[in-house]
């Protein structure tokens, strides 16, 4: 009779820190200090491969939100797009990349007008065809200073 727990595969957990940064390990031990479970138990290769899958920037988030000089307004015109906001200037806008459609922008004001408590005409909302022209309208409604 052989022992099947002895042989089996030891289950390993993802944890992540504060910091957003991944490990794995082993399931039958408490986290260590600073870290919290990631919501994955599998074997030692499949938590390597869904750690792989989900951490994309190796850095700490301190590093990456230091490390970005964009302001909040572009930060938030990258998140709505799902993008880095190194990849946004003033002169990006819709129809100008592909990342910026229209479904993104339509979605874009949604997001301005719950994030400023401010509500656009059909003038300003096409009018907002760069992120300087955004920026001037959000200025002109007394919402970005």
């Amino acid at each position: 009779m052989t022992d099947t727990a002895a042989t089996a595969d030891p289950a390993y957990r993802v944890v992540v820190n504060d910091e957003e940064q991944y490990s794995i390990w082993p399931d039958h031990k408490e986290n260590p200090p600073g870290w919290h479970d990631a919501g994955k138990t599998a074997s030692k290769q499949e938590c390597l491969a869904y750690i792989e899958e989900v951490w994309t920037d190796m850095r700490p988030r301190s590093v990456r939100e230091a490390g970005s000089d964009a302001t909040p307004l572009v930060r938030l015109i990258a998140e709505v797009l799902q993008t880095d906001p190194a990849l946004i200037d003033d002169d990006s806008g819709p129809g100008r990349s592909g990342m910026w459609t229209s479904l993104k922008h339509v979605q874009l004001v949604t997001t301005l007008e719950h994030t400023f408590g401010i509500s656009l005409s059909q003038a300003e909302i096409r009018g907002m065809n760069s992120v300087a022209a955004i920026r001037d309208t959000l200025r002109a409604k007394n919402a970005l200073v």
